[in-house]
Formats: C-alpha cells, sequence, structure tokens
C-alpha cells in the first residue's frame, strides 16, 4: 500500500491525523500534538495507552498516549511563569496545527505540528518561541520537540514526553537499564529522597522517580504480552518512570481505576538541572524513539 494521512475527527470532536503505512499506523490528536496510539503491523498491538475515562476537551490535556510536558516540568515556578498554574505546562492543553507531511518511504511517514506563541501563551510564559514536533511512523516510532527561542530574551525550559505504554499486567512487567543510576523519589512519604537504582524496577506500589544523569536506553520487559519495549533517546539526561498504582488512580478523575494494572511511563526529559536555557535566534531538540521487539 501506499503512505497514507488524513485529517479527521476523534473523541470529543477534536481533530486528528491519522497515519498509515506499510509498517505501521498512529493516531495523533492536534489538542496537545498528543500521540495518542502506534501500532507496529508486525504484532498488531499498541505500544501506548490510554485511559478509558480521558477527557477530551478543548482546554484539558488528554490522558494516556504521549503528552508533551512544555514549557515546564511538573508546577510552574512563579517567578519564570507568571500567571500560570498548569501542571506541565501548556503545551498538552493547546492546539496545534499541521506545518507538513513527508512521505519517506512506503514504510515511513512523518507529520511536523507547530505551536507558535500567542497573546495567552505569554501571560503564561513571557518568551517569544516556535515549538516544533516531528513525528516518524514507521517500523519505530520516533519523536523530535524543538523548541525555537524567537525572541530577544534567553528562555529557559524543563520538559518531557511524557509517554504511557502498554503492557499486560504490571505485576508481570520490568524495566531495565537503569541499574546503578542515581534517582529522586518523589513519592510522598518516601523513606529516602536520593537513592540509586539496583537491578531492575519492579511495581507493587506507587513509583515516581526522577533518574538523573541518565541519557542510555530503557527496556520495558512486558513479559505477558512476550515483548520488550525498547526506548531510545537523545539530548536527555533526566528519565521518568511512573505508574501510580491503586489510591492515585482513583483519585485521577481522566484515569479508569484499574488502569494502572496495564501501563507504565517511561519519560524522556530535560528536567532539574538538565533544563535548557536558549539563546535568542537558537534552538534545542529533544528526541525519543520507541520500538517493540519480542
Amino acid at each position: 500500500m501506499n503512505s497514507n494521512v488524513q485529517i479527521t475527527t476523534g473523541n470529543g470532536n477534536l481533530p486528528v491525523v491519522l497515519i498509515e503505512n506499510n509498517a505501521a499506523t498512529a493516531t495523533i490528536y492536534l489538542h496537545g500534538a498528543h500521540v495518542a496510539s502506534y501500532i507496529p503491523k508486525a504484532s498488531g498491538k499498541d505500544l501506548l495507552w490510554m485511559s478509558s475515562d480521558s477527557l477530551f476537551e478543548i482546554d484539558k490535556p488528554i490522558r494516556g498516549g504521549i503528552p508533551i510536558c512544555w514549557p515546564w516540568f511538573g508546577k510552574p515556578n512563579p517567578v519564570e511563569n507568571p500567571g500560570a498554574a498548569l501542571q506541565h505546562g501548556f503545551a498538552r492543553s493547546f492546539d496545534w496545527s499541521v506545518k507538513g507531511v513527508n512521505y519517506i518511504d512506503e514504510d515511513t511517514t512523518s507529520v511536523t505540528l507547530v505551536l507558535y506563541s500567542t497573546v495567552d501563551s505569554m501571560k503564561l510564559y513571557p518568551y517569544c518561541f516556535r515549538a516544533e514536533l516531528e513525528v516518524i511512523v514507521g517500523k519505530t516510532l520516533k519523536l523530535n520537540l524543538t523548541t525555537f527561542n524567537t525572541g530577544l530574551a534567553p528562555m529557559r525550559i524543563t520538559q518531557a514526553m511524557h509517554t504511557y505504554f502498554a503492557v499486560g499486567d504490571i505485576n508481570q512487567t520490568e524495566v531495565l537499564g537503569f541499574d546503578g543510576i542515581s534517582y529522586i523519589d518523589t513519592v510522598p512519604g518516601a523513606a529516602e529522597v536520593n537513592c540509586t537504582q539496583s537491578g531492575s524496577i519492579a511495581f507493587n506500589c506507587e513509583v515516581d522517580r526522577i533518574y538523573e544523569d541518565f541519557s542510555g536506553t530503557a527496556i520495558i520487559d512486558d513479559k505477558a504480552n512476550s515483548r520488550k519495549i525498547v526506548v531510545k533517546k537523545s539530548n536527555s539526561n533526566t528519565s521518568v518512570v511512573w505508574n501510580p498504582w491503586i489510591n492515585k488512580a482513583a483519585a485521577m478523575a481522566d484515569y479508569n481505576n484499574d488502569g494502572y494494572l496495564s501501563m507504565v511511563c517511561v519519560e524522556t526529559c530535560n528536567i532539574t538541572k538538565d533544563a535548557q536555557f536558549i539563546a535568542p535566534g537558537e534552538s534545542w531538540t529533544l528526541s525519543t524513539e520507541i520500538c517493540e521487539e519480542a
């Protein structure tokens, strides 16, 4: 077949870009530049998890898939982001537009989405910018998030591709690649805050960890689905691994209560001491690439 790209209507009557080629299919919401699905044709299984209770509303982020946390991660800084209250920035709650489509070959298609600074964004983040997300759909899924400083002042960003991966059973899932890496345990009441990973990451309670000084490859061993999901990245020295577990899952209105059993987040980030400063006229690209292996 030839590569096919179409814009249609998705949940909540929000516009979506549907991509299909010989290697895979993908769904991208223009709201938040949000990749909601990536299904390699080799297996027919989605690598991404979506909450069945996700809100598809114009002023709210979508739960699941790959939210774009930008231009800040976590809570806003009241000095740098005056008037802002949104967790994880505003990019995931704003509408992006299609800048271009590239049919690379029968196995590979790319779509580039763009977000410009506006009067509304300047109230939250007082900098002139252009943000572009290139989504390359093929035998792997690759995302390149580029921030252009189009203003006259240096700008600071923290950011993440907050990827929700689908797994068959969290109790049979391990995340590999972080052995010996220091991390910050951000679960409230954690016995220790500054820790070092020993072996693989397993799940039997809430996990919310910032791994610092990590630029390597993570592997999600999804035993219940007899597959491994490989997560590569570049221009990133921080990663987050997250599963909300029972109580936090129940407390989130847009997250189905049993969703924690079938997902894990492995996030590609520039956060904490990995924050990026972009000079006027300069740019910074954060990239991640995911695929599955039997």
